[in-house]
């Protein structure tokens, strides 16, 4: 929390020659000074439960009226004193500039409230870590398919992929295939839902979970309404496909959930369908499956 008595009172600047800051330091403190008792606001200190017979003192230094007044007062005393100040100045400069006269409760309220954003302020930066987010693993009765699209870069053409896990995480079926003529992704994300539903239906799986990263397309499949959009043919075959299942579920998840099946269409857009993946998903297959017990 920074502290406004070891300021005031001279303790050394963290940053600057100490010459440089002890005259500013002097040169704020007669500021200061010359608000607070040639201005006479004897009613604004006096709302501030401050003993007036102290901050009256009249010293020949700016420094010795300081440390006066800091020996007399406390900790906490002292820095409302040293805010009282500010705002009495801000006050100042209103009139003079503004012609707008603060009144002297509102004076002691603004330095109250100026002294505890000044004691809540964070003297240390935090990083914020991101959290990451994980695939969850479905009931042991339960399938969960994850669907992706990868778009082309600089041509049209997009592919299109699906995996299929257990209870236990493991892959029990992926497929994936290539579309040259797909530009928008949303597109893409439909026909690779369709392509999570296709493979369902002919395994034959009583209960699956069908899991994607696009909202957009999770939304129009659970609304069940049909509209003017292109993706709109795609989501009622959807919809036709997933009333051949006895239940069927549709879930969004974040990116970072949705990783395996991302990395499957990145790096392999054949049609071809086994019954494992390929290798190089080992590692990630097996860190879904860690992070989700």
């Amino acid at each position: 929390m920074p502290d406004v008595t070891g300021i005031l009172r001279g303790r050394k600047s963290p940053s600057g020659p100490r010459g440089s800051s002890t005259q500013l330091r002097e040169r704020c403190n007669r500021v200061l000074v010359l608000t607070a008792i040639r201005l006479g606001l004897k009613q604004t200190w006096a709302l501030s439960n401050l003993l007036w017979r102290i901050i009256s003192n009249w010293f020949n230094s700016v420094r010795g009226w300081f440390y006066r007044v800091s020996r007399e007062l406390d900790h906490a005393q002292f820095d409302l004193f040293a805010m009282i100040c500010w705002s009495s100045w801000s006050r100042r400069n209103q009139k003079a500039m503004e012609a707008q006269e603060t009144e002297p409760l509102a004076c002691v309220d603004g330095a109250i409230k100026l002294l505890h954003d000044f004691r809540n302020v964070v003297t240390k930066p935090t990083v914020d870590t991101p959290h990451k987010h994980h695939w969850t693993a479905p009931k042991i009765d339960e399938v969960k398919i994850n669907f992706d699209v990868v778009m082309r870069s600089s041509t049209p053409g997009a592919g299109l992929g699906t995996i299929a896990r257990n209870y236990e995480g493991r892959c029990i079926a992926w497929r994936t295939t290539f579309h040259p003529d797909i530009g928008d992704p949303e597109h893409g994300e439909a026909l690779a839902a369709r392509l999570a539903m296709e493979i369902c239906v002919d395994f034959g799986w009583p209960k699956c979970i069908v899991e994607g990263d696009c909202i957009f397309v999770i939304q129009k499949i659970v609304t069940s309404r049909e509209d003017m959009s292109s993706i709109s043919p795609v989501v009622q075959d959807i919809l036709r496909l997933g009333h051949l299942k006895n239940s069927v579920s549709y879930n969004w998840i974040r990116r970072d959930a949705n990783s395996v099946a991302h990395l499957l269409v990145k790096a392999t857009a054949s049609s071809e369908e086994r019954l494992a993946p390929p290798e190089f998903l080992f590692d990630t297959l097996r860190a879904d499956a860690r992070t989700d017990k």
